[in-house]
């Protein structure tokens, strides 16, 4: 088994959640423990979890639930805390994997341990990608601060990380918290590297959730409180806070014209 500890945050998840599972089981390689956090699910997810779980080995997926709803990141942490392996790895449970996401990526890893984080792209799912072959050496490059800077190149479903690593995702940050967590790394100064190989899955469009421009304008919000904070932390200066956040606003404008007009 690999020395994984595979992290999924669950809100009323029924409806995904056995498809993010079926992925992680049909790994080439399996992970050594799988940790599901219900985050406060005010329905029967709990139940719904506890019953997949039988379908699988004893012991192989772990169900934390949590006493109140604390969001992605606080949900990740609370999984962070059980985990037990070297590596973290994160999916989301309304997404999937490549069979060989972990395999690869851990081996990669293995052979950088001086890596604290990697990722890799994750278009919209396709019947087809399961069959493209996936090269045993994938091309990587290591995440520049103005790479990081200009947008989130790191999906969390994408993301391997050493578990060992102080920084944590911040538990009162509901949106974008994964990419201030992945700013603060990058900036500073851990190497962080990105697979050129497409190792998981969204299955719908990227800016699908929600649908509504207003629910694009709250996720704005928190991309821009992302690049204050990083700012305010004296991990960027006011210039690179003001080109980062204006690049920001251009993206959200052309996320809206996306979703009303095309």
């Amino acid at each position: 088994m690999l020395p994984v500890s595979v992290i999924i945050p669950c809100y009323r998840c029924k409806g995904t959640i056995t498809r993010a599972i079926a992925s992680v089981e049909a790994q080439s390689e399996a992970p050594a423990e799988v940790i599901i956090v219900d985050d406060a699910s005010n329905d029967d997810t709990v139940a719904f979890l506890e019953k997949l779980s039988t379908n699988y080995a004893a012991g192989q997926i772990r169900i934390i639930v949590l006493g109140q709803n604390e969001g992605p990141g606080g949900a990740r942490n609370a999984g962070w805390r059980e985990a037990t392996q070297r590596y973290i790895a994160f999916l989301d449970a309304d997404d999937s994997w490549h069979p060989l996401k972990l395999s690869h990526q851990i081996a990669w890893m293995e052979r950088n341990p001086d890596v604290v984080l990697t990722g890799h792209p994750c278009p919209v799912f396709e019947k087809r990608a399961l069959e493209r072959a996936i090269p045993n050496n994938i091309a990587a490059r290591q995440v520049r601060r103005e790479d990081i800077l200009l947008s989130n190149i790191l999906p969390t479903r994408s993301v391997v990380l050493r578990r060992d690593i102080l920084h944590r995702f911040d538990p009162e940050k509901r949106y974008c918290e994964d990419y201030l967590l992945w700013m603060q790394i990058v900036l500073s100064g851990l190497p962080v590297w990105r697979m050129e190989a497409p190792l998981g899955f969204i299955h719908k469009h990227a800016f699908a959730e929600g649908g509504l421009s207003a629910n694009l304008w709250t996720m704005e919000k928190g991309e821009l409180d992302a690049y204050r904070r990083i700012w305010a932390d004296g991990l960027i200066g006011f210039p690179q806070y003001l080109a980062a956040s204006a690049v920001s606003l251009v993206r959200y404008v052309r996320r809206v014209f996306i979703v009303l007009f095309i």
